[in-house]
């Protein structure tokens, strides 16, 4: 028999550990892949407890060619609100540390560019979607690039998307949404009667319905103005390019879906309870259109409405002055954090 020295059973006892991890490690196949092998979705484990790549998004528009200055543009200001909230407010950001991602369209200024980079976020820059669209008749002329949004699609760097749109403010942290049941990968029920070609045998896709502004919490089944229509402003999905392809199928199109309200319609035509690929709901306790202060004392998640029209509601003063007590505390974080640069978002941006 021989001794082993110190440093031999240490060097051992290293070797076998790696041995062991190595040989348990299996990399994350693509989800595409499984339906194919007869496997289901059911039988797979977390993938957000095997390094899953989750995010959070939102779109900022360019309002203009003469934007204006940067604590004027309400959209601006908002969007970097919500970066704020998500990666530097201690009661709502993320526990888990995952990144804020800001699409940009072509004319959103360079300066804008810059500051959300500054705030922390990841900053997209994104073209116009607009293939064949002439047929599209928008509700409202702003909303006539919101196609864009569909870009969102073409991240397939991240596996699950929070896309929220700017005017969302938080009251808790968001992460826990990921683990919703609505909010993970499903497998198409129906997927032989597509009616386009690019279809998802698994895909994610859950989203909240909609209530008028005055509801109760939570909202009742009554309230809703309807059970089948998600909001396009609040929702958890997955990159695809296959899906992205199946959308600007659709896009092309005439007449294929109600215009008006444009990517919503499109996804919730997509996304239909009796197509090939049906949404997913999510607890409206995650958040809440057309809020009411009630919402936020009851505990909502998140309330997606303009922060500079809220004092206009005349029962509602405590939410306006809550979401003005939001951005004078962004702007305190990054004056007192030397984050802030001159003229750059100080001073007056929450004026009208």
């Amino acid at each position: 028999m021989f001794a082993l020295r110190p440093t031999r059973i240490i060097t051992a006892i290293i070797l076998i550990v790696l041995v062991v991890s190595l040989g348990s490690y299996m990399p994350i196949p693509e989800t595409r892949a499984f339906s194919s092998h007869g496997i289901s979705l059911n039988q797979l484990p977390n993938l957000h407890d095997q390094g899953e790549k989750l995010a959070y998004a939102t779109y900022l528009a360019g309002t203009s060619r003469n934007p204006p200055p940067n604590d004027r543009d309400n959209f601006f200001v908002a969007t970097r609100m919500l970066v704020y909230q998500i990666l530097h407010d201690p009661v709502t950001k993320s526990r888990k540390s995952l990144p804020m991602v800001v699409l940009v369209d072509p004319l959103v200024t360079e300066s804008k560019r810059r500051r959300l980079e500054k705030d922390g976020a990841r900053v997209i820059p994104v073209e116009y979607l607009r293939p064949q669209t002439a047929w599209l008749k928008p509700a409202k002329p702003r909303w006539e690039d919101l196609m864009v949004k569909l870009r969102l699609w073409e991240l397939q760097e991240y596996d699950r998307i929070l896309f929220m749109d700017s005017d969302n403010m938080l009251t808790r942290p968001m992460d826990e949404i990921f683990d919703e049941p609505g909010a993970q990968w499903q497998e198409s029920p129906n997927i032989l009667s597509v009616d386009k070609g690019n279809l998802a045998p698994e895909y994610v896709m859950a989203g909240v319905l909609e209530v008028p502004r005055n509801h109760s919490y939570p909202p009742k089944e009554e309230d809703f103005f309807s059970l089948e229509i998600f909001n396009g402003g609040f929702f958890v999905c997955a990159p695809s390019q296959r899906l992205f392809r199946h959308y600007k199928e659709i896009l092309d199109t005439p007449e294929s879906f109600n215009s008006s309200l444009m990517e919503m319609a499109l996804l919730n035509y997509a996304h239909r309870k009796d197509g090939p690929m049906p949404w997913a709901r999510l607890p409206n306790t995650w958040s809440i259109r057309n809020p009411n202060w009630r919402d936020v004392q009851g505990g909502v998640a998140s309330v997606h409405e303009k922060w500079w029209k809220a004092h206009e509601f005349k029962l509602d003063w405590e939410l306006g002055h809550w979401f003005r007590e939001i951005g004078w505390k962004m702007q305190g974080f990054y004056f007192y954090t030397k984050w802030d640069t001159k003229n750059n978002g100080k001073g007056n941006a929450l004026q009208n």
